[in-house]
């Protein structure tokens, strides 16, 4: 039987399936150590963060000083605020059992990605091929090793 999970397909045609998992609880990833190398900002806004990039796509609530900003890349004057967490530092991301992906940055500063049943609200990308990709279903994200 042909796998029927998340697939890619590379420019070579090389085919790379990938699994779909559901969270049960919260998954924590620790970047207090990792350089802030740069952020991007075009179709989508990108944090690297070390060898690791952090890719958002989808509208986003950001936080600072206890004031919230709908932030939506459709909407470029919206997403001003972003620009001022350079050269923050990441602590850590957290992706919820709802595929919720919050970044908390030592300055105080949050992001909130929620999952989209229109599009890949979110990315992380590793050294290698490891990806994770928040799933158009709520609540699953899909994993490629």
């Amino acid at each position: 039987m042909e796998n029927v999970g998340p697939l890619i397909i590379e420019s070579d045609g090389t085919r790379r399936f990938g699994t779909t998992k559901r969270l049960t609880e919260d998954w924590q990833m620790d970047f207090s150590r990792q350089p802030f190398r740069y952020l991007r900002i075009d179709s989508s806004i990108r944090f690297q963060i070390g060898d690791t990039t952090i890719g958002i796509k989808s509208p986003f609530e950001f936080i600072r000083d206890r004031n919230s900003y709908h932030c939506d890349l459709d909407n470029p004057i919206s997403i001003a605020p972003v620009v001022k967490i350079w050269p923050d530092t990441l602590d850590f991301a957290t992706i919820d059992p709802l595929a919720t992906l919050t970044l908390k940055f030592a300055s105080g500063v949050s992001i909130t990605v929620h999952s989209d049943p229109f599009g890949e609200a979110w990315e992380f990308r590793e050294p290698g091929d490891h990806l994770v990709i928040c799933s158009l279903n709520p609540g699953t994200i899909s994993v490629w090793e």
